[in-house]
């Protein structure tokens, strides 16, 4: 494994730890192995505070879990390219692109499985994951992904099983490449999805509603502030966080603009939040999340040019907004340098920022985490841990676990493919230990063959699978 004068600059983040403020101390971890050129790193974040990265590498795709201070074993999930990663319904989904197919893949504590594929006439590319959750018994995930024409295709997995693939209309043909993205807006107490994407003249939204997507709508139409890559993100007020850099550059000079609207569309004045270090800045690769204290992170990479207008390198930036203010933080990353950012929250208030670094050759993939909680947040609790009394069991098993705080939870048994079999409990407990009781029965009263199934706890800031066997 090779990390030259990268493993240097690493070692010495290592030691500006300790009390900060938000976003001025980050620990640095090499994510890839090293030994091949590596790519399109995305990231996501569990609910006990672990976070899962992916990336291409010599042609295949892998990812590797960091918890608790620790990196694991990288998985190497074969041949493809263009990954993306989210967390949701108790478990981790992988998207990626293979021989003009994308390919779904899921892991809910028990390991990798294959869950769904799609597969059009035309080729197929850029995925992108979004996972939500808004109750025990209202959580899912949104698929969005483009034809190499540019058109749009949303699909969404619920309660364990993935749909089929919709065609997005645009009323005028999306443009290519339009970097497609779904969010889930408010819906009389429920959601629906929302489908971004960059066409030639801008970007514009479309929403699913009653079933049936509605024409598409610009976002500042006339401003020609968009027309690039651009990055979506939910904040807890409901409103969408939108950062984008502009069209494509002739100088090349470029800037970034950050905007953010509520449910129906109102969208506040573009702010400009471009750095300028020479003449010829162009920010690229950004990255949004909006935290559980509202304040809202963005991350991108800016690509600076000498006076011969000739790429010299590209510095990423870290910056995050309190009201209205933005405050700058891209002093710890002052030494980093390469492509791919992206971004999630740890117990959705702590960033976790992956990238590609390209001091040496190879290029590897880096996860930054802060560690910082302020002082007007508490420290999130442990994870909740799930158990089964008998395991195997025949007729029944008793389900186990504890809470450390009053919360609302659903407690559920699937089947091995991720059906949802029996809801155990749906509800809110108090504090304390909690046991259930599973027959072996699915939700129509039927018994179950013997096999193996997944007890899935999930709830507010809590998630927790446990395998189960049944021997009749």
């Amino acid at each position: 494994m090779k990390y030259g004068y990268s493993a240097l600059i690493l070692a010495s983040f290592l030691v500006l730890l300790g009390a900060a403020p938000l976003g001025a101390s980050f620990q640095f971890y090499p994510i890839s192995t090293g030994e091949r050129e590596a790519a399109s790193c995305r990231v996501a974040t569990g609910a006990g505070g672990e976070v899962l990265v992916a990336w291409a590498e010599a042609d295949s795709i892998w990812t590797r879990c960091w918890s608790y201070g620790a990196v694991g074993p990288a998985v190497n999930h074969g041949r493809g390219a263009l990954p993306d990663v989210a967390f949701a319904e108790g478990g981790y989904i992988l998207a990626f692109v293979w021989q003009g197919t994308i390919v779904v893949r899921e892991d809910s504590g028990s390991g990798w499985r294959d869950a769904a594929l799609y597969a059009f006439a035309l080729n197929v590319t850029l995925p992108r994951l979004t996972g939500w959750w808004k109750t025990p018994t209202d959580t899912g995930v949104f698929l969005c992904f483009q034809t190499a024409q540019g058109g749009v295709r949303f699909a969404e997995r619920r309660f364990g099983v993935w749909q089929d693939a919709e065609l997005v209309p645009a009323g005028s043909s999306w443009g290519a490449p339009c970097f497609a993205q779904a969010l889930p807006v408010p819906d009389l107490g429920a959601w629906r999805p929302r489908a971004y994407a960059m066409q030639e003249e801008g970007l514009v939204y479309s929403e699913r509603v009653g079933g049936v997507w509605q024409a598409p709508v610009a976002l500042h139409p006339g401003q020609f502030v968009y027309g690039g890559e651009f990055a979506a993100a939910c904040g807890i007020d409901e409103e969408q966080h939108v950062l984008s850099n502009g069209p494509q550059p002739t100088c090349p000079c470029n800037v970034i603009h950050y905007t953010h609207g509520g449910p129906i569309g109102a969208w506040s004045d573009p702010e400009d939040l471009t750095v300028e270090f020479d003449t010829y800045t162009w920010p690229q690769d950004p990255a949004i999340a909006a935290d559980e204290a509202g304040r809202v992170h963005a991350v991108w990479f800016q690509q600076h040019y000498g006076f011969n207008m000739m790429p010299t390198w590209k510095g990423l930036f870290y910056m995050v907004r309190e009201g209205d203010v933005w405050t700058d933080y891209s002093q710890s990353f002052c030494c980093q340098r390469g492509r791919d950012a992206d971004m999630d929250l740890r117990y959705k208030i702590s960033p976790a920022i992956v990238f590609t670094q390209d001091f040496d050759a190879p290029s590897q993939v880096v996860l930054a985490l802060d560690p910082t909680v302020t002082a007007t947040e508490s420290v999130p609790a442990p994870p909740v841990a799930l158990s089964a009394q008998p395991n195997p069991f025949n007729p029944k098993t008793t389900l186990r676990f504890t809470l450390a705080a009053r919360a609302t939870v659903e407690l559920s048994v699937c089947d091995v493919s991720g059906r949802r079999l029996f809801t155990v409990f749906a509800g809110t407990l108090p504090a304390g230990e909690q046991h259930f009781d599973w027959d072996g029965r699915d939700a129509a009263g039927r018994e179950q063959p013997s096999g193996v199934y997944l007890a899935h706890l999930e709830g507010s800031g809590l998630a927790a699978t446990a395998k189960l066997i049944l021997l009749r």
